[in-house]
């Protein structure tokens, strides 16, 4: 599925936690983990980020905005 022109794959970090409950060091963590653990099972360099529970603050939607091409929330 991984090679599919037809799927993207995404993510919303890796222990699934709101980033408005931390600070800019959990949320680097949060990223880290999750391209790591994307990158393993999918081979693709991933471009979709879905914030959890669709809370974000500004702070970090700067800094998604550095790293992923498409960003969701609800």
């Amino acid at each position: 599925l991984s090679n599919s022109e037809y799927l993207n794959f995404g993510f919303h970090s890796y222990f699934h936690q709101p980033f408005t409950s931390f600070g800019e060091k959990f949320i680097d963590r949060e990223l880290d983990k999750s391209d790591e653990f994307m990158k393993k099972i999918s081979n693709k360099k991933i471009n979709h980020f879905a914030f959890p529970n669709g809370l974000y603050t500004f702070n970090s939607l700067k800094k998604i905005e550095k790293k992923y091409d498409y960003i969701y929330t609800i």
